[in-house]
């Protein structure tokens, strides 16, 4: 999938994930946006000039977004390993949410992505995402 491709496909999927606001009396889904946003502008901080190396990148929040259908994705379908306590230390937070909505929330999620292709939601290339043009 091309860049446009890949954040309309990620948003039609974050869009089909309403049903996690309102778990337990929390909003799991802007949680993990939350968080995923928080990682996006770490990596972006962390280099000098990221935005000169990056012209045409797609947005904090579209980069966050389909990373955070990514990490369901890809944990969804057995692509990346659940973390486990020894990984807490170095796994981002928001895979780490990510990973425990899947634990819990398995069947939900699958049937609000009911007709999406999870398995091209696991795939999606953040480096396509932050390269030039379409």
């Amino acid at each position: 999938m091309n860049k446009k491709q890949t954040i309309s496909a990620a948003r039609k999927a974050w869009d089909a994930l309403h049903a996690l606001d309102n778990q337990r009396q929390r909003h799991y889904r802007a949680e993990l946006l939350a968080l995923a946003v928080t990682g996006e502008r770490q990596h972006r901080k962390f280099a000098d000039r990221w935005a000169a190396y990056h012209p045409g990148a797609a947005s904090v929040t579209d980069c966050a977004r389909t990373m955070a259908v990514v990490r369901l994705a890809e944990y969804l379908t057995g692509a990346r390993n659940m973390p486990v306590p020894a990984d807490y230390l170095s796994t981002p937070p928001e895979c780490l949410l990510a990973a425990a909505l899947v634990a819990e929330y398995r069947f939900l999620i699958l049937e609000a992505w009911r007709g999406l292709d999870v398995d091209a939601l696991a795939a999606a290339d953040y480096c396509a995402l932050v390269q030039a043009g379409a």
